[in-house]
């Protein structure tokens, strides 16, 4: 079991990686005519190259370098959608898509409506959707990825689960999950003095990086009430997710609700794949 809990936390170092998310102010749904049905793994990175973020200086640079990651980006987003309609057909996928666009104006309207009319706003808005979209891939590809291994008895439970600030992916029986700590790296008391450096989120480039995690194993499962037992092997903070049995429960909402069996935390809601993105979070 430990080597099987150190193996699971160098998945998540991996997973940490793709934890970035990005919104694009196109109106139409992002899908273009490139049939790929094979996807990245949702755990490795999301990759692309960012190199012009060192070199633009003035704001038109800037604008210039921010449609080229949106670009880049967009891409790899079109190909999970379409990968996903050869399995589920464009109806169901397309649906789900339109629901995230709507979602995706009306966040970063409202991130970024203080600078409305200002030159360094149309950055702030591709900045705001390289972030949702990050985000959105990292979905579409575990979505996918559940629809293309069934098989499992914990089938309902398999893909992307989120809200702002926790993320949880899991595939057959086996969780891994990344939350924010709201503790930043560089305030934090010197391991030297505390000996212990805890949990703690981080900076790259525009995007924050979820400094807490989790692994959690699936043991058992009623599969026409929606509900699994589940057991937290590791927790980085057990205020936020404690360490041992745990209750998931689907509700009709496509929601995920996390209880600890303890009782004494609060309860974790996430969003699956055809929740009603506005109840969320970023």
């Amino acid at each position: 079991m430990v080597r099987l809990i150190l193996w699971a936390l160098l998945v998540l170092l991996v997973l940490s990686c793709a934890g970035a998310s990005i919104i694009n102010n196109h109106s139409n749904l992002h899908i273009i005519a490139v049939r790929s049905p094979i996807l990245p793994s949702p755990l490795s990175p999301v990759e692309y190259d960012q190199s012009c973020v060192n070199t633009a200086i003035s704001q038109k640079a800037m604008d210039r370098c921010a449609n080229q990651i949106l670009a880049q980006l967009d891409l790899q987003m079109n190909q999970a959608i379409n990968a996903l309609e050869l399995i589920l057909g464009s109806t169901e996928v397309e649906s789900n898509q339109m629901r995230w666009v709507d979602y995706e104006h009306t966040e970063c309207s409202a991130i970024i409506s203080g600078t409305s009319g200002g030159s360094i706003y149309p950055m702030l808005e591709s900045n705001c959707d390289t972030d949702l979209i990050i985000n959105r891939i990292v979905q579409l590809r575990s979505w996918y990825e559940g629809e293309t291994y069934k098989g499992s008895k914990f089938d309902a439970f398999d893909g992307y689960w989120f809200f702002h600030g926790f993320s949880l992916l899991i595939i057959g029986d086996y969780g891994t999950a990344l939350f924010r700590t709201y503790l930043w790296c560089n305030s934090v008391e010197s391991p030297v003095i505390t000996g212990v450096m805890p949990a703690c989120d981080t900076v790259s480039g525009n995007q924050i990086i979820n400094g807490g995690s989790a692994v959690i194993f699936l043991n058992a499962v009623d599969p026409k009430n929606g509900i699994a037992k589940g057991d937290v092997v590791y927790s980085s903070d057990n205020s936020i997710i404690a360490s041992g049995n745990n209750t998931l429960t689907i509700d009709a909402g496509d929601h995920l609700v996390i209880q600890s069996d303890a009782g004494n935390l609060p309860n974790i809601e996430l969003c699956g794949s055809h929740a009603n993105i506005r109840t969320c979070g970023a």
